[in-house]
This record gives structure tokens, sequence and C-alpha cells, in this order.
């Protein structure tokens, strides 16, 4: 954990100086074709193959997952990092809040409180 949060701390430094020179969709092509690259290696060392079932859910997936890196990245350029690494912190409530709305499901008590309180902290804040 660690080392997953000082890499991910060490991306939003480097996209917080890259957007002074690159913009956004830049940034998300560079990344993204970096993080390609190195997984398509260690498919390839592993003897995985890139063929999948379910074409159309990955394609989706990207699809949102590029949206969700524009976003994001451009919020760290606009926005002081604290606040956009801040805000950034918030994506466990809207999954919470995304899963009570499409998945129809209920969160034990302890959840809802817990979410109600994140978001009343994030307004306040």
């Amino acid at each position: 954990m660690l080392a997953a949060s000082l890499g991910f701390a060490t991306m939003a430094v480097f996209i917080k100086f890259g957007a002074q020179n690159f913009s956004t969709a830049e940034l998300v092509f560079y990344r993204s074709a970096l993080s390609g690259v190195a997984m398509y290696a260690v498919m390839r060392r592993r003897g995985i193959s890139l063929a999948t079932k379910h074409a159309g859910m990955h394609v989706r997936r990207a699809l949102f997952s590029v949206v969700g890196f524009v976003m994001f990245f451009h919020a760290m350029a606009e926005l002081p990092l604290a606040t956009a690494m801040a805000l950034n912190y918030t994506a466990p409530f809207f999954t919470v809040a995304l899963l009570l709305w499409l998945a129809r499901e209920r969160p034990d008590a302890i959840v809802a409180v817990a979410v109600v309180l994140g978001f009343s902290a994030t307004l306040v804040s």
C-alpha cells in the first residue's frame, strides 16, 4: 500500500508539472500508452493471450477509464494538487451511491452512516 500510494503521489506531481507544457489529452495518452506497453510485455512474458470473449465489456471499460482519466488529470492540472487529491478520495462514497442507484443494493446501517458522514465532511471542508 505504501508503494502504491507513493506511485500515485508521484504520478500526481508529474501530472501537475506536465500540465504546464502538455494538454490533458496528451498526458492521458502518454500515461495510457506507457501502461499499455508495460501490460502487453507482462502478458506476453507470461504467455497470456489478448483474445477475449467479452470485447464489448472491455471497450466500455476502456471508454469509462479514458473519461475518468481525462477528468482526473484535468482536475489535477486546474485545481491545487491537495484539493484534487482530496476530492479523488471521495470515490468510495460515490461507489456506494452508485450501487444504491444502479444495482439497487442496500448497505448495512453502518455503511450508510459512514457515507453520509463522509459526504458531509467533504461539503464542509
